[in-house]
């Protein structure tokens, strides 16, 4: 037990208690902040150049647009810039013609308009790539990564890693640190991380942060889920305050809202679909226990039980086992189509075709 005991001292001096000037802490630490990252190059950022076929949209064409697609809606917070949003593009070209090798790259992967089944990593990677090459500083003399995307599982760090494998390293827990430390001191241009592991390179001083212009945060609900809310918030001390931000969410929840007010500047938000997670109150939901070893011959069951006009669509957590399951389906004498990220662009809409047409079930 501890005993506290008042001081004893006479010594008027040592009585006195000055009050914390919090006002001038504050101004000290603003000061401290801007002068360490006046050092730092000015960021390009306006390279988005408005096709005039799109600049030229009414409004009520952008509306319609935006219903078409899964109702979108984009807008600026209460408060928040007052400047135009860009109204949606169409087409690739609409969006990169004034980047023809961009629109090149884009085109040689096959990619002509904008779809729902390119994943939403396009839609910063491609703004990425534009972003990195028109920074004016050479390359050479930058300090580590431009670009940084953090992820919160090694199997989506992956995904993405995939995506721009010639131009990025991929950090994550429980992979190669050698092999991730020879890429980052390679000078990479991208760096996709989980929180973790980025957080223990950069306490070693493996990779530096501070010239890190572009930042996305690449499922922001997730997470915060997982409890990375603190590693995030210190990644981000590291990072110049003038970058630029994306931040990716399926779900809106409080947290999510505090951890964008705090990170983004007057950012624009989009709305893809309804942010009411409820489910449709027309389908009926039904529960399956089972233990692990009985799921696939509880899925066989139940597709073996479906009408002729009844249609099924299997989700899993991972690509591998997408592929595993398709083959086992098909020795079931089943005749099924997969879809993941893996899989040709052509590929996969075949898959959503046959599906719609009633070739597969």
């Amino acid at each position: 037990m501890y005993e506290f005991r008042p001081s004893t001292s006479t010594d008027n001096k040592a009585q006195e208690w000055k009050p914390i000037d919090w006002d001038a802490f504050h101004n000290r630490s603003e000061r401290i902040e801007k002068e360490r990252w006046a050092v730092q190059p000015p960021i390009e950022k306006n390279l988005y150049i408005e096709d005039p076929e799109i600049a030229n949209m009414s409004y009520a064409e952008v509306q319609r647009f935006r219903e078409k697609n899964f109702k979108m809606t984009a807008h600026f917070d209460e408060g928040g810039s007052d400047k135009i949003i860009p109204n949606p593009v169409v087409t690739f070209k609409q969006a990169f013609g004034p980047y023809p090798k961009m629109l090149a790259e884009i085109e040689r992967q096959g990619f002509t308009d904008p779809t729902p089944i390119q994943r939403k990593t396009l839609a910063f990677l491609l703004p990425a790539l534009l972003h990195i090459v028109a920074q004016p500083t050479p390359r050479m003399d930058r300090v580590g990564p431009t670009c940084l995307v953090v992820a919160p599982t090694r199997e989506l760090a992956q995904q993405i890693e995939k995506e721009v494998s010639k131009y990025h390293v991929c950090v994550y827990g429980q992979g190669d640190k050698l092999q991730q430390i020879r890429k980052i001191n390679a000078k990479a241009e991208i760096v996709v991380a989980t929180p973790g592991r980025l957080n223990e390179f950069a306490e070693k001083g493996i990779i530096d942060l501070s010239g890190v212009s572009y930042l996305v945060l690449d499922e922001a609900d997730r997470m915060l889920d997982m409890g990375f809310e603190p590693q995030i918030r210190k990644i981000v001390l590291d990072i110049q305050p003038d970058r630029q931000t994306v931040l990716t969410s399926a779900t809106w929840p409080e947290g999510v809202r505090d951890l964008a007010s705090k990170l983004l500047r007057t950012p624009i938000r989009v709305v893809v679909g309804s942010l009411d997670l409820q489910a449709v109150h027309t389908v009926t939901q039904s529960v399956i226990m089972c233990s692990e070893n009985d799921k696939r011959d509880k899925l066989v069951e139940f597709i073996n039980g479906l009408s002729k006009k009844d249609k099924a669509i299997v989700f899993v957590g991972r690509k591998t086992m997408v592929d595993y399951l398709t083959v086992e389906m098909m020795e079931e004498g089943l005749y099924v189509q997969s879809m993941h990220g893996d899989r040709d662009q052509h590929d996969r809409e075949q898959a959503l075709n046959d599906l719609k047409t009633g070739k597969i079930r």
